[in-house]
């Protein structure tokens, strides 16, 4: 018995061959370029940023040590720093000021810096500040200032004009020293020129002095009288 005729199976295939189909080929290899070139600027971009950030790291950080050796030299310094606004009061001060002054840092911030200095001499703090205000040049005076637990020293007060990083607004850059002692020899050397003058004045003899170059500095008035010739 003859058997029956065998149908052959088709085979569907899908050609690999990129010559058979040149536009898809062209397009996806213009499309992975594309990727491939995108990714390479992704990864660029990723390594500008992290090494921005490490500069910007490294930047805060000696940023934050120049702040911190900064306050370490204004707390440390050893005259006192005081910044004042227009109106007088104490916006920032050195431990040297607070210490000078025998209070608390805390607690000589925020107050009228006038307080702290004897009621005779406001008047003095007052024209130096307008002083200030008005030319923009540095100013300097002397006065007397008082402590919390009593008595009162002399300082020299040294300000300059400046503005606020913040806001803008006016402030006086103040420099405080205590010239007690300087002051105390001042008034000694006064009190014996004084009468060491009386002395002379009320000599009964003719009393000269004069200076290198032979100029008079002082003629009694029993030499006026001995010679009819008026001291100049």
């Amino acid at each position: 018995m003859a058997k029956p005729p065998t149908a052959e199976k088709e085979t569907v295939g899908i050609s690999t061959n990129t010559a058979e189909c040149p536009a898809l080929s062209s397009d996806f290899f213009q499309r992975e370029a594309e990727l491939q070139r995108l990714l390479h600027e992704l990864q660029v971009n990723q390594i500008n940023l992290e090494m921005r950030n490490e500069e910007l790291l490294s930047s805060q950080q000696e940023l934050e040590s120049s702040r911190a050796r900064y306050f370490e030299l204004y707390d440390q310094a050893p005259v006192s720093y005081i910044t004042l606004n227009k109106q007088g009061i104490v916006l920032e001060a050195n431990l040297t000021a607070a210490t000078l002054l025998g209070v608390e840092r805390a607690a000589l911030v925020n107050q009228p810096f006038s307080r702290y200095i004897l009621p005779e001499d406001q008047v003095i703090c007052s024209l130096h500040r307008k002083q200030l205000l008005e030319t923009g040049t540095s100013q300097t005076c002397e006065l007397r200032m008082l402590k919390p637990a009593g008595g009162q020293f002399w300082v020299k007060v040294e300000a300059i004009a400046a503005q606020d990083k913040e806001s803008g607004e006016p402030v006086f850059k103040v420099v405080v020293s205590d010239i007690t002692e300087s002051k105390r020899v001042e008034l000694k050397l006064l009190e014996v020129s004084q009468f060491s003058g009386q002395v002379i004045n009320s000599a009964q003899e003719g009393v000269i002095v004069y200076d290198l170059d032979l100029r008079y500095r002082v003629w009694n008035p029993y030499m006026e009288k001995m010679t009819g010739m008026m001291a100049a």
